[in-house]
């Protein structure tokens, strides 16, 4: 089962868009564990042929966002 990350970013911006620290980023091919994917599909999750590799962007807006909110 894939999220559908329009509607998970339409509630995490009702139900927390006043906290200061809320950033909300999609990362394109990117599964659930923000790792490069084609389908986001469970069994590419168990793959172990596919690579392991971090989202484009992912670690750069994870290290930015903590040093914003430090």
């Amino acid at each position: 089962m894939n999220v559908d990350w329009n509607k998970t970013k339409s509630i995490y911006k009702r139900t927390m868009g006043d906290k200061k620290i809320l950033t909300v980023k999609s990362f394109e091919n990117c599964n659930h564990n923000l790792f490069q994917c084609k389908t986001g599909g469970f069994y590419e999750i168990i793959d172990n042929n596919l690579p392991w590799n971090r989202c484009n962007g992912f670690l750069d807006s994870i290290t930015n966002w903590l040093k914003k909110i430090k």
